[in-house]
């Protein structure tokens, strides 16, 4: 678990996640400054709820000296690796890590990651519904609306998943940051405005599988599955010959001797063959 008592911790960026991120840091007792670039605050009342739990929020233009003596820098997703601030941190050797490895490093429930550069929000949700439908307390967050940090306080169900909508900003800045099961949904050249270029956007996506081991799955499309090859964790696919695929009409699994059928693909409520992807990758996870 991350120690932050007494330490002095950076966020840059309010909105919901920096907010989430600043209320959490100074709950685990470290001393909290909020950076944000508008002029002032976009919702006084958050603002304000900050205030009242000692948290600091500065606002406009800041002089890159405002990250002297910072123990801890946390970007909110939307930053990008050219903010000034950012940079200046990232130069100055500073430890900088994104709101997904605080949360991760802030809780021991179980993690069911899903990354990807389409299909993402329908995919979580998919994995949340089955699992309650099998009586099963789950917490559906991250990029679909709840910021991670928020499902890892004290109130949550006990060592009931996380299942995680992350992308590839959050990834960028992990460290330790390790999924039970991880799913790369599929990858294709986007966001390439915020990354340098796609070796850096697929590189902060396969940060996922990076600190995995024996016990941890990387679940992928059939088309990059080669991407987490060099993984230790247990593979699975979705999409190809064997693991999770469609056959005769039906979805259908492999993993626990000859295929047996899931569902038929004609009952899935969701159309079009990118949710027939997206149903394999949620069933991939649950089975």
């Amino acid at each position: 678990m991350i120690d932050l008592k007494d330490k002095t911790v950076i966020v840059i960026g309010l909105a919901r996640t920096g907010a989430a991120v600043a209320r959490c840091c100074r709950g685990l007792g470290a001393r909290v400054l909020v950076l944000e670039k508008s002029a002032e605050p976009v919702e006084p009342d958050q603002a304000a709820s900050l205030l009242s739990l000692g948290i600091e929020v500065s606002y406009g233009d800041h002089d890159l000296e405002v990250l002297d003596g910072a123990d801890l820098v946390i970007p909110s997703p939307g930053v990008p690796p050219a903010n000034p601030l950012l940079r200046r941190a990232l130069a100055a050797g500073l430890p900088v890590i994104s709101e997904i490895e605080l949360a991760f490093q802030s809780t021991d429930r179980p993690i069911i990651a899903v990354t990807g550069t389409n299909g993402k929000t329908t995919t979580v949700t998919l994995i949340g519904e089955i699992l309650r439908a099998a009586g099963k307390a789950a917490d559906v967050c991250g990029n679909i609306g709840r910021p991670m940090i928020d499902a890892t306080g004290p109130d949550g169900p006990a060592n009931a998943p996380l299942v995680v909508e992350v992308s590839s900003f959050q990834l960028e800045f992990t460290d330790r940051f390790k999924p039970l099961i991880g799913v790369l949904l599929n990858i294709a050249p986007d966001h390439l405005d915020w990354h340098q270029d796609m070796e850096s956007y697929r590189d902060a996506k396969l940060k996922m599988f990076r600190h995995q081991t024996a016990r941890d799955w990387a679940i992928t499309g059939a088309d990059c599955a080669s991407l987490a090859a060099g993984t230790r964790g247990r593979k699975l696919t979705f999409g190809g010959v064997g693991g999770v695929f469609v056959e005769r009409g039906w979805i259908r699994h492999d993993l626990r001797g000859p295929a047996v059928k899931v569902i038929a693909v004609d009952e899935l409520a969701i159309r079009g063959e990118h949710n027939i992807a997206n149903s394999m990758a949620a069933a991939a996870v649950a089975i």
